[in-house]
C-alpha cells in the first residue's frame, strides 16, 4: 500500500494515521501495543491506537522499523528515529535537489503548497465546528527568519484548495499581523448540521504578504461588538416565508384572531409573538370571522342523520 510520507524533522517518532491502518489489507495489519504518550507541536496529546513494527519502502531504501499509529492529519509522518540513519549519519535533505540521502540512498521526494510569496496556515489545536455554528479558529503560520525584521509583517489568510476539498467549511479571508502572537485567528463557517473536527496541524490556509495598506477603517471592532461576538455562535437559516412575514410585521391584529394569538403566544419569545402575529395577519382572510360569512353551496349534497 502507497502512503505520502510527511519528512517532519522536529517529529521524534515516525506515526501513521489511523485511517490508512484502518485501509490495510488483514493480512498487513500487525497487531499493535500500547506506545509511549504521544504529544502534538502545540503540547496537546494526540489520540493513538498503539505501535507495531511495519516494512518499510522509501524509495529504494527498505527497512523495519516500530511506528506508531495514531489519529493524525497527515496519511504518515516520517520522523527523526528514521532520518537519523543507521550508522551512516542523519539523513540529508537536499530541497534544491528534490531528495533525501538516508544510509547513502536517494530517496525521490516531491514539496508540496510551496510558493515564493504563500506560507502555510495549520489549525494550532484540535477543534470540533458544530453544525450550523461559526467559530474563530486559532491557527499557525509558517515563519520565515526575515519575517522577525519586518515593522509590520502583515497577511491575507485565505482557505487552501485542500481545506476547500476536504471541507465543507467556509473560511473569510483574514488580515493578520503575524510578529504580534504566536497564533492568530480566522473566521470559520460550517453551514452545514454536522459536525465538522479539525485537527491539530491540518492544513487549512494559505497567507500572502501585503506590501501597502493603503488605509484601515478601524484597528479593531468596539467594545460592544467584541461582548457580542463570542467565540462560538450558531447560525440561523432564514426561509423565504419569514422573509415574506417580515413586511406584515407590527401591523394590528384582526379582531377575530385576537383569542386565537392569545391562546398561541403563551410562553413565546417576543420575536416569536411578532412572528405569529405576522402569520395571523397575512392569512387572517383564511379564517372564519363568524358562523355567518362562509355562505352556501349546491356543488354537493349530503344527508344528516340526527
Amino acid at each position: 500500500m502507497e502512503l505520502i510520507f510527511t519528512a517532519d524533522t522536529r517529529a521524534s517518532r515516525t506515526v501513521i494515521s489511523s485511517k490508512a491502518f484502518d485501509k490495510l489489507p488483514s493480512t498487513m495489519q500487525q497487531k499493535l501495543v500500547r506506545s509511549a504518550y504521544l504529544v502534538g507541536a502545540g503540547g496537546v496529546p494526540v489520540p493513538e491506537v498503539g505501535k507495531g513494527s511495519f516494512e518499510i519502502s522509501l524509495g529504494p531504501h527498505k527497512l523495519i522499523k516500530e511506528v506508531i499509529v495514531a489519529d493524525i492529519e497527515d496519511e504518515a509522518l516520517l520522523g527523526y528515529d528514521i532520518l537519523m540513519g543507521s550508522g551512516q549519519g542523519p539523513a540529508d535533505i537536499i530541497l534544491s535537489q528534490n531528495k533525501i540521502v538516508l544510509d547513502g540512498k536517494e530517496i525521490p521526494v516531491f514539496q508540496v503548497g510551496r510558493g515564493k510569496c504563500s506560507k502555510r496556515v495549520t489549525v494550532a489545536d484540535d477543534v470540533k465546528i458544530s453544525g450550523l455554528t461559526e467559530a474563530l479558529l486559532d491557527v499557525y503560520i509558517e515563519r520565515e527568519e526575515s519575517d522577525d525584521f519586518l515593522m509590520a509583517a502583515e497577511y491575507i489568510v485565505q482557505p487552501s484548495n485542500y481545506f476547500k476539498d476536504k471541507y465543507k467549511l467556509v473560511m473569510a479571508s483574514t488580515l493578520v499581523d503575524i510578529n504580534k502572537l504566536s497564533t492568530c485567528k480566522v473566521r470559520v463557517l460550517n453551514p452545514m448540521d454536522v459536525e465538522v473536527t479539525l485537527r491539530q496541524k491540518a492544513d487549512v490556509g494559505r497567507e500572502e504578504l501585503i506590501k501597502r495598506i493603503v488605509s484601515v477603517i478601524a484597528e479593531e471592532e468596539p467594545e460592544k461588538v467584541k461582548q457580542k461576538h463570542g467565540q462560538l455562535r450558531n447560525v440561523f437559516e432564514v426561509s423565504s416565508t419569514q422573509t415574506k412575514l417580515h413586511q406584515f410585521m407590527d401591523q394590528p391584529i384582526p379582531d377575530h384572531l385576537k383569542d386565537l394569538y392569545e391562546k398561541s403566544v403563551d410562553d413565546k419569545s417576543q420575536e416569536q409573538q411578532r412572528s405569529v402575529a405576522a402569520l395571523l395577519c397575512k392569512f387572517g382572510e383564511a379564517f372564519s370571522k363568524n358562523e355567518w360569512d362562509v355562505g352556501l353551496t349546491n356543488v354537493a349534497e349530503h344527508s344528516i342523520d340526527i
